[in-house]
Formats: structure tokens, C-alpha cells, sequence
């Protein structure tokens, strides 16, 4: 075992509980969304060598770590990097005299397109710096606004997919190159000349500022000149600059920004700054902590400063306040740091070939982002306690850090969150040693008939409890309507109210009228949403035929339903050609796409997507073919459009009962009526979405079904007839080049016809188990196993292994020759 590695070991043996904390949680109180980005690093590109990327071990842990943004070129080397033209030499600029001799190998350094890579390998988003200071201090300001928009154009042409671009860094710093630093005004104006240009090139890109750790006056002169063109602040949070010691962390609770100045706490912080973003009416702008970490120490001397172990705690505590708070994006500073000393590696997430164990506390958190923050109170307010549930409502995560040094009994009230499944891990010092390594320990636990759960912390740690239960916050429905005109919008409400707006996608329709038309939609909120039956602008807007078309309504997020992956989230665009965007985090292979466009009173338009890729999709807005000056006067330019997405992965799956498939017919549909066969057959017709997933032909098009039943349903592609000199004159278009398509179907299967099949996850640790639980034993009937199936091979039986069956259901452990690197795994059970 290495100087850093953590262990797996109970610590049951060495615990004595000697004190007790009551902890209540409120779950269904919903206080802020965690935002998906709460977890990232800086990569500082020139600490960036080949070796352990190439390897593969620091891929690995990346993925493993479930990190998000990560921050690129990173830091303050952002300010003398130029991203065509780089030395590999951090903090030497090449535009300064000489400052391209003698440049760095480029195995030592990370190169832009090697960040690209190294990104698509672990699953990262991309938040990318343009340099602002050397404009400045050469004198070459328009040189560096024309880089940045080169950047961006460079990052567009190779399909990169970069939303976020954060301008400078610590331009404001009295020890930066810039003798006083800058000033608010100086920046701002450099915000708006950077992101107007950087715009004209990409207009759907964010624009990151980054400012002082705290709300000041020079806030006020910033957002006054810039507000408008700023989409995200970034405040630098290092905790007590220069003091950190552990006796400073141990003696206050909350821990304060920097206690030497008796600042806000992290938690506080954020929401003042939030509050006073949405009281300038700049509530758009979100807020990140771009870079973080305690603060170097007030010693050279190693011997003074705290152990890896003793930071990880405190970096724990940073971090919770930040997802109590509902920060939208934070990246740890720095991930790698090549060479000794405080200022990075003894802090940074990885060391030389090896994690710290501040690794290890990220690792914890990173499953809560996209959750929402709920209620939470503790009878000892010196030890944290933050509590989130799941989007979805499936899941309750209770965080407590403890900041004693005896072992302590926490009584956990949930209150009422019913929980089929009850894990803790906790990590503490091996030995209570705060100076030596790290221990993990895991364990169930159950909650005892008064509702509380029970369990001991050992002294100096941070535990994750975690609450699941089979239930999921999802909306499904089936509309029938006509339409009068374009202004026939007509209401749906939710039969329960989510907590934020959900995303909601419709169709296709259905095919009893003659005039080509699609589902739109405007007006999310939490309890419903407005729709139309559209037509497009060459036609009246009429459709008096009664058409038929479905719903569905989920939380925003990642989601794990009934064994498989969903992600569902927002986007905007603007364009009318094609622009890439990224899934929150990337599939095992390319899921099915299901897109709504939302209407926004302009010119009708429909979604087209294509290279629906593991970890992307490109997108397109669709208007129709038109002359320009027919009817509207319609240029071909749709100014803006949002949009809400669901990516179901490619599977089956079982939930409340009722089984799910998500699966692509395959480049098949045209004009013309074609037969999609479901992947089994169901007792009555099933609840379905379906959405066009290539761009074979560019004709605006979209879907249509009609012949709906128990094993099969019709679909065509339907385009739009605007342009009367296509196909044969008569309006009837032939499509010559076919489409794919991806479907979600949902329904009670008929066991009668065919085997049930079985979601089943893995614990890559342990045994494939599945268990058929007394709720999963549809209709009463029991089922045996017969065989299991991997997406890697074939049906294979199980001879070695006998079902057992009891009461609750029945149990079955997989050899370990089907242990494979999937999710999902397919159970046929037949009837005895």
C-alpha cells in the first residue's frame, strides 16, 4: 500500500461510543438545487506531463472521482498562456521579450487538443481561460481580444462543444503583473469588448468573470458595466490564507471564509452574493468557486503544517458548506502539482502517482450533484449536518462531519422517508491517527420501528448516509386535442407538484389529420405546462382533427431508473447550422435522444439532432423551406429557441411493476408508413415517445404514428410541403435518404407470451446478485431463474447455482465467470 492509499476495514472492533447527537431531517423540504457542476479541478497545463495520462491510472481515477468542469489552462498561468502559441512554461508569457526561448517539451506540458482528449477520456465538462492581462500590460488589447475569438473559433471548428469561457484570472490582484491590479471598471469593460467578440463567433458560449472572494463596492462598478454579458461570477475561496493551522479549524464551526478577518462563512457568502446578483435584477448570473482549497500555510516548514489527512477534513467542511449553499460550480485548486512544497502537491487531489486523500472526500460528495438540498438540524451544532434528496425523490444523502475527538452516536430521524436500503460509509484517520492515512468503513444499517437510524461516527470523520427506496418523481401522460389556431394553448397539470420545473417532452403525434404538425410547448412550471398542436407558417394554424400524443415530466439531472441511465436537462439555441452539446456526464454507448423545443412566440421550428455520440449530440433548429417573402416574410433566421432533452441509455428495465425499452429502429424511416415491433409484447397498448435521431436528408421533417397496439406501432416521417417544387408538384415529398429513429416504450408486459426481463446492477466488489423482491413478484406470480444474458455475450444457463426461494421473493447469485464491465444485465425468469 502506498503513503496515501485508503483502506477498507471495519472499525466496529475500536469504536466506543461516548456521546450522541439527534439529527432531524425534513426531506420533502426542498431549499436549493446542487449545482451539476459543484465538483471539479483545475488542470494547470504546464504541471500537466504525458506519463500518468498515458498510462491510463489517472484516467481511471478521474473516473472514478465522478469530477465534472474541469478548468483549463487553470489558475493564474490562464494570464500569460497562448493557446496557439504555448512554452509550457507556466508563468512566462510569449509575448514578452524572449518569452518563447527555451520552451518546455511537450511531453512535460498539456496542450490544448491533449485537454480535449484527456477531457473526452474521463467524462469531463470543458471550462476553458482566454488570457486578458498580457493585452493589458503589452499594450496589445485588441491582439488579445482577437486571440480570444480565435480560441473560440478553433474550439467551434473542432466540435469541442465549450459553453463555459472564463476571462482572466485575479486581474484584480495587487501582486499580479499589473501593478495595483486592475480596476472593477478597467475589467468590466474588457468583460464586454471579450464577450462581444468571443459571441459573434459562438453566441450560445458563457462568459465567466472572475472577481474578489467577497461582495464590495467594486462589485457594484463590475456588474454595472458588465451584468448583462456576465453569465457566471468566480470567487476564489481559499480558507485562511496564510493561517491554517488545525487548531484554527477545529475551534469554530461554521468554518468562516478566513477567520483571521472574522469573514462570512462559506455558506453565508454564497447566498449574500446570490441575493445581491437577483437584487441588481442579474439573477441569471450563477455563481462558481473556481478555485479552492485550504490556503497555503503560514510555514515553509513541513513540519507545521497539517497532515494530508487533516486537510482532507477541512476541505470536507469547505465543500459541504458550497453544496448546502446551492453553488452552481466549484474546481479544487490545483488537481496535479509537479514539484514539492505547500502550494500545491502536498494540497492538490493527486500526487506524484497517487491520490491524497482529499481524493477521497470529493469522491463522496460528487453523487449529489443535481440534488436538492432539504431541512436539516442537529442537537450539537459543532458537528455539520447537510441532508439532500434526489431529484427524482428515490434517494436521501445525510453528510455528517465530525469535529471531536471522541467516537460519537448519531439518532438520525429521516423524517418519514420510507427506505427499502440503508448504507453508511465513513472515513477516518487508520487508528484515530490524524497524522497517518485514511480508512473507509461500509456498512448497512436499518431504521428501527420508532424511525430513527443509528449509527456511530468514529472520532475526526466524515460520514455519508444514504437513504434509497423504489419510488421515483416521474410524470407520464396521454393527451387528445385539436386546434383552433396558433393561439390554441391549452394546459396540463402535474398531478403532483415537482420542486423546480421539470423537463417535459412530448410526442410524436398522431396521424388523423392531413396537414403536417408536431407537438409545441411553452410555460414549464413546477405544476404543469402549456401545449399547442402547431402547424407550420404556410398553413392556418388549424388542425381540427382530435390527435393523440404523450408526455413525460422528470427532474433535471442524472438519473439511475429501473437499472438504467436517464440524464434529462436543459439547453438554448440559436442556430440554424449545426452546434454540439454535452450530456452531464458521458453513456456506455450512445443512449436514445428525446427533444422538445419550447416555444417562444417566433416562427414555427422543430429540433433536428445527429452523431449522437457517447458523451454529445449536435443540434440544429429546423424552420421551414419558404421563400422569404412569402406569408411571414420568414429570413431563415430564428433568433433563440430553449429546449429540454431526456437521454434514456440503450436497455431494458423494470419499475413499479411495469417494464421499460429503450431502443433505435435503425436508419429505417421515410415518407412512407413503416412497422416498429416492440421488444416484447405488452397487455395493452404502451405508453411511448419517439424522436428522429439522424439528419439523412436536411428537409424539415418530423415524426408522425398511427396503428398503435400491443406489440407493434407505425411510424413515418413526416416533412413539411412549402416548398411545392419538391417531389412531384403536388406538396407529397419522397424521402430518399432513410432516418433513424429511437423509441422509449412503457408498459405491463404480457408474461404470457414472453419471460419478464430484470434490471440488475453490479457492485464491481462483490458477486452479481439479483433479488426479486415481494413488490417485483408481478401479479403475484413467482418465477424461477432460468438464465442471464450480458450485453458481452450470449444466454447463458446457470447450471451451478439453485434459485432459493422464500417468502419475500427469490435470491440468486451470478458465477463470476458473467462479471463483466456493464451496468445492466438481462434475468429471463419463467414460471415453474
Amino acid at each position: 500500500m502506498d503513503g496515501h492509499a485508503i483502506a477498507m476495514m471495519s472499525l466496529a472492533a475500536t469504536s466506543v461510543a461516548c456521546s450522541q447527537v439527534m439529527v432531524e431531517i425534513q426531506p420533502d423540504s426542498f431549499l436549493r438545487r446542487v449545482g451539476d457542476n459543484i465538483l471539479g479541478a483545475n488542470v494547470v497545463y504546464s504541471h500537466e506531463d504525458d506519463a500518468p495520462w498515458e498510462s491510463g491510472d489517472l484516467i481511471d481515477q478521474y473516473k472514478e472521482l465522478g469530477i465534472s468542469f474541469i478548468r483549463y489552462p487553470g489558475g493564474e498561468v490562464t494570464d500569460y498562456f497562448h493557446w496557439a502559441d504555448p512554452n509550457g512554461v507556466g508563468w512566462r508569457d510569449t509575448w514578452a521579450p524572449g518569452g518563447n526561448s527555451s520552451p518546455e517539451p511537450a511531453s512535460a506540458w498539456m496542450g490544448y487538443a491533449e485537454y480535449m482528449d484527456r477531457l473526452d477520456s474521463v467524462g469531463g465538462q470543458p471550462l476553458v481561460g482566454v488570457n486578458v492581462d498580457s493585452g493589458h500590460v503589452y499594450n496589445r488589447v485588441e491582439d488579445g481580444i482577437a486571440e480570444a475569438a480565435a480560441f473560440v473559433q478553433h474550439a467551434l471548428e473542432r466540435g469541442d462543444a465549450v459553453r463555459y469561457w472564463y476571462v482572466g484570472n485575479e486581474s484584480y490582484h495587487d501582486i499580479s503583473r499589473i501593478p495595483g491590479g486592475m480596476t472593477a471598471a478597467e475589467y468590466g469593460n474588457y468583460i464586454n469588448a471579450y464577450a462581444n467578440a468571443m459571441r459573434a463567433v459562438d453566441p450560445e458560449i458563457k462568459i465567466v468573470a472572475n472577481w474578489k472572494h467577497k461582495w464590495s463596492s467594486s462589485y457594484a462598478t463590475l456588474l454595472d458595466i458588465a451584468g448583462q454579458n456576465i453569465d457566471m461570477i468566480d470567487f476564489h475561496g481559499y480558507w485562511n490564507w496564510g493561517n491554517v493551522t488545525w487548531a484554527a479549524w477545529t475551534g469554530k464551526t461554521p468554518l468562516s471564509m478566513n477567520d483571521v478577518f472574522n469573514e462570512k462563512s462559506y455558506l453565508e457568502n454564497i447566498l449574500d452574493m446570490k441575493a445581491r446578483f437577483a437584487a441588481r435584477g442579474l439573477g441569471h448570473i450563477e455563481l462558481g468557486m473556481l478555485e479552492w482549497n485550504v490556503g497555503p500555510f503560514s510555514s515553509d516548514d513541513p513540519v507545521d503544517w497539517p497532515s494530508r489527512f487533516q486537510i482532507s477534513l477541512m476541505n470536507a467542511e469547505i465543500l459541504l458548506q458550497c453544496v448546502e449553499a446551492g453553488l452552481d460550480a466549484s474546481t479544487i485548486w490545483p488537481a496535479r502539482w509537479l514539484g514539492p512544497g505547500s502550494l500545491g502537491n502536498y494540497r492538490s487531489v493527486f500526487e506524484e502517482d497517487q491520490t491524497n486523500p482529499t481524493y477521497h472526500v470529493l469522491r463522496l460528495i460528487s453523487p449529489v450533484a443535481g440534488h436538492h438540498v432539504v431541512a436539516s438540524s442537529a442537537s450539537d451544532k459543532r458537528n455539520p449536518v447537510v441532508a439532500m434528496a434526489s431529484p427524482c425523490g428515490e434517494q436521501l444523502t445525510i453528510y455528517v462531519l465530525l469535529k471531536g475527538a471522541v467516537d460519537t452516536e448519531f439518532s438520525v430521524d429521516a423524517g418519514g422517508f420510507s427506505a427499502d436500503e440503508i448504507s453508511i460509509v465513513s472515513y477516518s484517520a487508520e487508528n484515530r491517527d490524524i497524522s497517518g492515512n485514511p480508512v473507509l468503513d461500509s456498512r448497512s444499517l436499518e431504521m428501527d420501528p420508532s424511525g430513527l437510524i443509528t449509527f456511530t461516527a468514529p472520532a475526526w470523520s466524515f460520514s455519508r448516509l444514504t437513504l434509497k427506496r423504489s419510488e421515483y418523481r416521474m410524470e407520464t401522460g396521454t393527451v387528445t386535442a385539436s386546434s383552433s389556431g396558433r393561439g390554441d394553448w391549452r394546459g396540463v397539470v402535474f398531478a403532483r407538484p415537482f420542486n423546480l420545473p421539470p423537463v417535459v417532452v412530448c410526442g410524436p403525434l398522431s396521424d388523423n389529420g392531413p396537414d403536417p404538425a408536431w407537438v409545441s410547448v411553452r410555460t414549464v412550471t413546477a405544476t404543469g405546462f402549456e401545449y399547442r398542436i402547431s402547424e407550420w407558417e404556410y398553413l392556418d394554424g388549424r388542425h381540427a382533427s382530435n390527435e393523440s400524443f404523450n408526455w413525460i415530466a422528470i427532474p433535471e439531472g442524472r438519473h439511475q431508473i429501473g437499472g438504467i441511465v436517464w440524464e434529462a436537462g436543459f439547453l438554448e439555441s440559436n442556430h440554424l447550422w449545426w452546434k454540439p452539446h454535452r450530456f452531464k456526464r458521458p453513456f456506455r454507448e450512445a443512449p436514445s435522444l428525446f427533444l422538445q423545443i419550447h416555444d417562444n412566440g417566433d416562427t414555427a421550428v422543430v429540433p433536428r439532432i445527429r452523431n449522437i455520440a457517447t458523451d454529445r449530440f449536435e443540434l440544429r433548429l429546423s424552420e421551414e423551406e419558404m421563400l422569404p417573402d412569402r406569408v411571414t416574410g420568414n429570413d431563415g433566421e430564428h433568433p433563440y429557441a430553449e429546449a429540454s432533452y431526456i437521454a434514456v441509455a440503450m436497455g431494458s428495465g423494470i419499475l413499479h411493476q411495469t417494464a421499460f425499452h429503450s431502443f433505435s429502429t435503425g436508419p429505417q424511416m421515410v415518407h412512407d408508413w413503416r412497422t416498429v415491433a416492440f421488444q416484447e409484447r405488452f397487455e395493452s397498448p404502451p405508453w411511448f415517445i419517439a424522436s428522429i435521431q439522424t439528419e439523412n436528408d436536411s428537409d424539415p421533417a418530423v415524426l408522425r404514428f398511427r396503428s398503435l397496439d400491443e406489440d407493434s406501432l407505425e411510424l413515418m416521417v413526416q416533412e413539411e410541403n412549402s416548398n411545392l417544387l419538391e417531389g412531384d408538384g403536388s406538396g407529397e415529398t419522397t424521402r430518399l435518404a432513410p432516418e433513424a429513429a429511437a423509441l422509449l416504450v412503457v408498459g405491463s408486459p404480457d408474461f404470457s407470451t414472453s419471460p419478464p426481463r430484470i434490471g440488475l446492477t453490479s457492485d464491481p466488489d462483490k458477486p452479481l446478485t439479483l433479488t426479486l423482491s415481494a413488490s417485483q413478484v408481478i401479479r403475484g406470480r413467482t418465477f424461477i431463474l432460468e438464465h442471464a444474458f450480458t450485453p458481452h455475450g450470449a444466454w447463458s444457463p446457470l447450471d451451478s447455482f439453485s434459485p432459493q426461494h422464500d417468502e419475500v421473493g427469490l435470491e440468486h447469485a451470478f458465477a463470476p465467470a458473467l462479471n463483466g464491465p456493464a451496468d445492466f444485465f438481462r434475468v429471463r425468469l419463467i414460471s415453474p
